[in-house]
């Protein structure tokens, strides 16, 4: 035969399925492959040690080069077609550089065969290799159109390459596949698919799908399925046949028998879904991934060693090969997505599974991650416009989600995380563990991803989080009295932490007063020595009764100010 371009006909038919024209010899085994279902493969004669192919498993360690120049090392387990010498095809995945039709070949061998499906799906997943062959073998051929596929490539090689066929055609059917006679009793098809039909109208849908019915009485219709049909091994699979065929928008709605099963507390469905209302409340979208993410995501920023991801023994690829130890792979994922596409401030929200090993021991638990960044008032004009969301813009939202579950006591801590930058990172720790870390996510996390804006990002350890009970909802009438505001500054050390100036407020638990907020830092090693900063906070102070007066407030407001100096060693002002 000859090797050449294919006819305009053909090369149309392929490129209509999103197929390219190569040659009328690969093209014609591409177009019988689409036409049959089954896979073929042509190998150039010439270069098949002593002119034959044999079907055997590879050596450990054996190595093939595949038409795609992928260099592969094989494994016991993976299935080859070989020559006398050496391997020249991956079976029924792909053919070997080594055995290739060129543009010199004359002589072709032409294979057609059905490989075991699960054999070809593992194969292709472990070396990560796919092609049309293997997404086809790896959901089953027909054996039964091997024959027909091979008989139809040979036909259209005769006529369109001008070959000549030599007589004759090796065959191997070792064991053939064996055809079913299965019974569809009329009474349970009817009950399982809430109709009402008749062994007759049960019998024709049998028979538009191609399924010969060999008996047929008031209770049960005898079918016997084709060779192509591989996948009807049992009653039920008739019962679905039933169903496509009628129609599954004719199958009647029934209604649910409702049983109560257990305490509502022990749900773990409506804690989450109160949280998700929760946080859409507060103004940020869900977004929800997948839960398998490359070796790579997983282990940026996560602080992780490889022995202490959780690889999935069957991965669908490599990119999909360990499953997430943070929420922390998809959520620079979608902000990754985003920002590629122009679009630079995201409010969003993720809840999901995590996993880990520690040890032997595979650990799983509940994640929630929050991921701010762009503009903090969107749509504003002049200096709102150019304000950006910063790291107390997390805390604040963190805080007031808190408030909605009714938790007051925490405490945020100065931390470190392999995530986050170093001194922009805080949490929230109970008993040594994390119940709440954020902070301002790490360069070399975003890199390349054109960022406009920072990227700050909370981990949230949900199962810790709802054991946590808010304090009773306790309802107060709105205050009818006007509430005095004073001021406090002072210059304090630079390592005194807010948190430490209002818990020593808190405790010397005075009469009226409602609320301390600090509204002003300011630093500057000329004017207030180096290492120190000036903080300003303002009072409220608030009678449920009465309105105070101005000497009321003085005084509590000189006790706290004394309060300040003596235990937190400040400078007032």
């Amino acid at each position: 035969m000859k090797v050449g371009p294919s006819p305009e006909w053909l090369v149309k038919r392929l490129t209509a399925v999103g197929l390219r024209s190569i040659n009328n010899v690969v093209d014609i085994t591409n177009f019988v492959m689409l036409e049959y279902g089954n896979p073929l493969h042509a190998f150039d004669l010439t270069t098949l040690a002593g002119h034959k192919i044999i079907v055997r498993r590879a050596a450990d360690g054996e190595e093939i080069v595949t038409l795609d120049g992928t260099k592969s090392k094989l494994m016991h387990d993976n299935l080859l077609i070989a020559d006398a010498e050496k391997g020249v095809a991956l079976a029924g995945i792909m053919g070997g550089e080594n055995s290739m039709i060129t543009d010199n070949t004359t002589t072709v061998l032409l294979e057609a065969a059905t490989f075991d499906r699960s054999n070809i799906r593992i194969s292709s997943r472990k070396l990560n290799i796919s092609s049309d062959s293997s997404y086809r073998y790896e959901r089953g051929v027909s054996p039964e159109t091997t024959a027909y596929a091979s008989a139809r490539a040979a036909s259209l090689l005769c006529e369109l390459c001008g070959a000549k066929q030599v007589s004759g055609v090796i065959d191997r059917y070792g064991k053939p596949f064996a055809e079913y006679d299965l019974n569809c009793n009329v009474a349970r098809c009817n009950n399982v698919l809430g109709l009402k039909l008749t062994a007759a109208e049960i019998a024709d849908c049998f028979k538009r799908r191609g399924i010969t019915v060999t008996a047929i009485d008031d209770e049960k219709v005898s079918v016997h399925t084709p060779g192509w049909r591989f996948d009807l091994l049992h009653e039920y699979d008739l019962w679905e046949e039933v169903a496509q065929m009628q129609g599954l928008d004719k199958i009647p709605e029934a209604p649910v028998a409702a049983k109560l099963v257990g305490n509502i507390k022990d749900d773990k469905f409506i804690p989450m879904e109160e949280t998700r209302a929760q946080l859409l409340s507060l103004g940020l979208d869900e977004i929800l991934n997948y839960t398998m993410f490359s070796q790579q995501q997983c282990l940026l920023g996560s602080g992780l060693t490889e022995e202490q991801l959780v690889k999935v023994s069957n991965p669908i690829s490599a990119d999909l090969a360990y499953m997430r130890p943070t929420m922390l792979p998809g959520i620079l994922q979608v902000v990754n997505h985003n920002v590629s596409r122009n679009e630079h401030d995201l409010r969003m929200f993720e809840t999901g599974r995590v996993f880990q090993k520690k040890g032997e021991e595979l650990c799983e638990a509940t994640q929630i991650a929050i991921l701010l960044t762009g503009h903090r008032q969107l749509g504003r004009y002049g200096a709102e416009e150019a304000e950006r969301l910063d790291f107390y813009d997390m805390k604040g939202l963190l805080e007031s989600w808190l408030e909605m579950r009714r938790l007051t006591k925490y405490e945020w801590t100065a931390a470190e995380h392999p995530a986050f930058k170093r001194g922009a990172c805080a949490a929230w720790t109970i008993r040594k563990n994390n119940v709440i870390i954020f902070g301002q996510v790490a360069d070399e996390l975003v890199k390349g991803m054109r960022m406009r804006n920072p990227l700050f990002v909370a981990l949230i350890d949900f199962d810790a989080l709802k054991q946590l009970h808010g304090a009773a909802i306790a309802y107060q009438p709105l205050p009818q009295f006007p509430g005095t505001a004073r001021d406090i500054s002072f210059v304090a050390p630079a390592g005194l932490t807010n948190q430490q100036v209002i818990d020593t407020v808190k405790a010397m638990k005075l009469p009226n007063v409602e609320k301390i907020d600090l509204f002003d830092i300011y630093e500057d090693e000329k004017v207030l020595g180096k290492d120190r900063r000036s903080m300003a906070y303002t009072i409220m102070y608030r009678h449920p009764e009465r309105t105070l007066t101005d000497d009321e407030v003085n005084k509590i407001q000189e006790k706290i100010r004394q309060e300040l100096a003596t235990k937190l060693n400040v400078e007032l002002r």
